[in-house]
């Protein structure tokens, strides 16, 4: 973490506690690819495939796909940031890793003052064991994994910067800001466990169809939310905080005793939810389809693809929390708060009852109820993939935010084209992507065999320029492909290849330990 938990206690005491909430969380976790762009739409993903869309499981080379562990990794953010000068990412890896600091607050870091709208996001994945079989036109899969996505977007300049300088900012005191546009933020934690299936429904010619679906079941281990329709506040001074109006709602759900901030694992899990994928694939065939003849699985005869298009719309789903939960809402709050620097946050609910006291006159009446809901990262997903000679590939991915609910997470746009080399063993892509339309970047991704490892911004390893985010992504897999079946069956594995090499091996004769008569 940029913050150690005693800056970000003292920051949580200097606004609207539900606010600085998601925007210190999305903002400054800064160590947790948003798509893993480099291996995603490549040939050597099996269950993996499914992440970006559910139909690319049965189109997959190959017939069995054991995943041992998938790891990605992605933060960014458009105003904090660690200077060139004085960033490096060992630090990272240091136990308490310290930080030079700067200004009479002895800051680590620093802020790009401009006008335009705050935003943050950060997407940590891991993807457990899970494996996939394909029988034909059918495909079957199972997933474990675990998630965690911050977002927080459209945070107004002026509350950023009185975040980050802790109401200290002169040239913005004794201004009254007045925000209408829907402002947001929030963070969910899960676990979760699904199952794939994929279909060809129509094979002609060279043509062919397929869909797919993802079910998941979600578990939350912890989530939290904020919603602002309408702020209307003015900073007098460091101490004097007045807010005409503020509309808007938050929901808290964490791994904590409320009373006094300590962790608590029980229960493990605090809310649960259903999640969906859905997903189209068509390809344009190298050559017609070669029919199977069902001796075994490994004789499926897989066909290469001159293009491929996809269209999916992933993360549909929410997910509710009932346990350890808050809800709270304030409909045309407002105060005059002389002495806001002499605010201490103590514990959750000392905080939440002295704001509630500020704003509406009774220490209780802020927390409405004990469930709340947070919607997933639903967004729409385009895909292209283009064999334009023997092995190499070119790429492209578009995907774009949909908000199904009102408090939800909000995945990011991303923009992508992706050239690479794909050969049996070994593979190496270099992506071009554009996060959120105005953050360019170049990545690489390699492959040896089941092991990968990329980065859609390795820049962020180095001192190249200042720190705004990190990207990595790795993984790890065992996987039998169509059309081998051995090392004692020919290569290519056709029909009658295969027919010959069975017939051949049953009619072989058995070897007696005797003399032969």
């Amino acid at each position: 973490m940029i913050y150690s938990a005693g800056r970000m206690k003292t920051a949580i005491k200097k606004l609207f506690v539900p606010i600085i909430f998601i925007f210190l969380t999305a903002v400054t976790h800064s160590v947790t690819a948003q798509e893993m762009l480099g291996i995603m739409n490549s040939n050597s993903l099996g269950i993996s495939s499914s992440l970006i869309n559910p139909a690319n499981t049965v189109t997959s080379k190959y017939y069995i796909d054991v995943n041992i562990l998938t790891f990605d990794a992605f933060a960014e953010n458009n105003y904090i940031y660690l200077h060139d000068s004085v960033y490096k990412f060992s630090r990272f890896f240091q136990k308490n890793p310290e930080f030079p600091v700067h200004g009479d607050n002895e800051k680590t870091t620093y802020d790009y003052y401009n006008t335009t709208n705050k935003q943050g996001y950060g997407n940590l994945r891991v993807m457990g064991p899970s494996a996939m079989l394909v029988h034909d036109r059918h495909a079957f899969g199972i997933t474990t994994g675990f998630r965690t996505v911050v977002s927080a977007s459209k945070i107004p300049y002026d509350v950023a910067k009185f975040f980050y300088d802790d109401f200290n900012y002169v040239p913005l005191q004794d201004i009254n800001f007045v925000h209408t546009d829907f402002i947001s933020g929030a963070a969910l934690s899960w676990a979760e466990f699904g199952a794939n299936y994929s279909y060809i429904f129509s094979r002609e010619g060279y043509n062919q169809w397929s869909a797919g679906v993802n079910l998941r079941y979600l578990a939350g281990y912890a989530g939290a939310f904020t919603s602002v329709d309408y702020f209307d506040y003015i900073v007098y001074d460091l101490d004097t905080l007045q807010v005409n109006r503020v509309d808007g709602e938050a929901g808290i759900s964490a791994p904590l005793d409320y009373e006094t901030d300590n962790y608590s694992a029980s229960p493990l899990f605090r809310g649960r939810g259903l999640g969906l994928d859905l997903g189209i694939v068509y390809e344009r065939k190298v050559k017609g389809y070669q029919n199977w003849d069902h001796y075994s699985l490994c004789s499926q005869p897989y066909t290469p693809y001159l293009y491929r298009i996809g269209v999916s719309v992933l993360d549909i789903g929410r997910i509710r929390f009932n346990s350890n939960a808050y809800y709270m809402t304030i409909d045309n709050g407002s105060t005059f708060w002389p002495g806001f620097s002499d605010f201490h946050y103590t514990t959750m609910n000392g905080t939440l009852g002295e704001v509630s006291y500020h704003f509406l006159g009774d220490s209780s009446a802020l927390i409405k109820g004990n469930s709340f809901s947070v919607g997933l990262p639903t967004a729409l997903s385009l895909q292209g993939d283009y064999n334009f000679y023997k092995n190499w590939y070119v790429s492209g991915t578009a995907v774009m935010p949909l908000r199904l609910y009102k408090n939800s997470v909000t995945r990011e746009s991303l923009l992508a084209i992706v050239p690479r080399y794909e050969g049996k063993d070994f593979a190496v892509s270099l992506p071009v992507s554009l996060f959120n339309f105005y953050d360019p970047r170049i990545g690489i991704a390699l492959r040896y065999k089941g092991f990968y490892i990329g980065s859609e911004n390795p820049a962020g390893f180095f001192s190249f320029s200042d720190f705004t985010g990190l990207d990595f992504y790795m993984g790890i897999r065992i996987s039998l492909a169509k059309g081998d079946c051995g090392k004692s069956s020919p290569t290519d594995c056709t029909i009658e290849e295969y027919s010959k090499f069975r017939k051949k091996k049953q009619e072989k004769p058995k070897m007696g330990l005797g003399v032969s008569q």
